[in-house]
C-alpha cells in the first residue's frame, strides 16, 4: 500500500512540474499532454520508481520520469518502447543488483586506476550524467578531475536487437570530450595505447558478464540518437567501424558483441607489431579482470 501511496505521489509531482519537462521550450500543455495521455504507463513507471531502493534517484534526477517523451537509446524506438526499456533497466537494477543505485548515489565508484607522470588515471562507473538519453549509467575515464571519455549503457529486453535474450546491456553512447584531446592522448598512452572507446567497452563487457548477461549490443551510426546529419557535428565518432573493430555482429543497424567472445589473436602479427598487440592485449584483459572484481564488491 505504501509503494501506490508513494507512486501516486510521485505522479502527481510529475503533473506539478511539467514545466520543467526537458529542454525545448515549448509550452507546458504540449510538454505535459505525452504523460496525461499515456498515463497509465506513466504510473506504472512511478510505481516502480517508487521502490525504497530507486526513489532516492528519482529525488535527484526528477527527469527520470519523463524522460521516455522524448528520444532515448535509440532512434528507432517510439514512446511506448522507450518507457519499457526504462522500466525494463530499472525493474532489472532492483530485483537483480539492489545494492547498485543506493552506492551509486553516493557518486561515481573507482573500477580501475593508475598513476602516470603525476597524473592519475582511473576509470568510474556512476550514474549518467545530464544530457542522459543514451543510457542510465555510464563507465568514465578520468584524468584528475577531468572527464576525458565515456560510454552510456542501459540493461535493456534482447528483443530490441531481434534476440531472444530476456536482457543485454545496450551502449547507447561512447563519446570523448572535444575540448580534452592531449589528455585523451595521455590516458591512452597510460592505458597501453588502446583507444579509449575500446576500452570502455571491454570495461562493459566485464559488468555484462557479472551481471549474468551474454551479449552487449552496440548503437550503430544510423541508430544514435544525437547524431547529427552536419558532418561538423562534435557527434562525429564512427560507431560502425569502432563496433566492427570489435568484430561485433550487425544486426537490424545495431551491433551485437559475445560477452564470452574472446579477444582478437595477435599470433599472425610479426616483430614490433606483435610486441604492440600483445601489450594492448594484456592492457583489455587485465581491465575486464579489474572491473570484474571492483563491481562484485561494489554490488554486494
Amino acid at each position: 500500500m505504501r509503494q501506490w501511496r508513494m507512486a501516486l505521489a510521485l505522479t502527481a509531482r510529475a503533473l506539478r512540474r511539467v514545466r520543467h519537462l526537458g529542454p525545448s521550450q515549448l509550452d507546458p500543455l504540449r510538454r505535459g499532454l505525452p504523460v496525461l495521455l499515456h498515463l497509465p504507463s506513466h504510473f506504472a513507471l512511478t510505481r516502480l520508481l517508487s521502490d525504497s531502493r530507486l526513489a532516492p534517484l528519482v529525488e535527484q534526477r526528477g527527469r527520470l520520469l519523463y524522460k521516455y517523451i522524448w528520444p532515448y537509446l535509440l532512434r528507432r524506438l517510439d514512446r511506448a518502447q522507450r518507457l519499457d526499456v526504462l522500466m525494463t533497466h530499472y525493474r532489472f537494477v532492483a530485483e537483480r543488483v539492489p545494492a547498485l543505485v543506493p552506492r551509486l548515489l553516493d557518486g561515481p565508484h573507482v573500477l580501475w586506476e593508475m598513476e602516470e607522470d603525476g597524473t592519475r588515471f582511473a576509470v568510474t562507473l556512476g550514474i549518467a550524467r545530464f544530457p542522459d538519453a543514451e543510457g542510465e549509467i555510464e563507465l568514465t575515464v578520468c584524468a584528475g578531475d577531468v572527464r576525458v571519455f565515456h560510454i552510456s549503457f542501459s540493461i535493456a529486453p534482447g528483443s530490441i536487437a531481434g534476440l531472444d535474450d530476456a536482457h543485454v546491456l545496450l551502449v547507447g553512447s561512447v563519446q570523448g570530450a572535444p575540448r580534452e584531446i592531449a589528455l585523451i592522448r595521455r590516458a591512452t598512452r597510460a592505458c597501453g595505447d588502446v583507444a579509449l572507446g575500446k576500452l570502455l567497452i571491454d570495461g562493459a563487457v566485464a559488468i555484462a558478464d557479472t551481471f549474468g548477461l551474454a551479449r552487449v549490443v552496440g548503437v550503430s551510426n544510423a541508430e544514435h540518437v544525437s547524431r547529427r546529419m552536419d558532418p561538423n557535428s562534435e557527434f562525429n565518432l564512427d560507431y560502425d567501424a569502432l563496433w566492427e573493430s570489435l568484430h561485433a555482429v550487425r544486426r537490424d543497424d545495431l551491433y551485437v558483441l559475445q560477452v564470452d567472445q574472446p579477444l582478437a589473436d595477435s599470433s599472425l602479427l610479426d616483430g614490433a607489431h606483435r610486441r604492440r598487440s600483445r601489450e594492448r592485449h594484456r592492457h583489455r584483459l587485465a581491465m575486464r579482470e579489474t572491473v570484474r572484481l571492483r563491481l562484485r564488491d561494489l554490488i554486494r
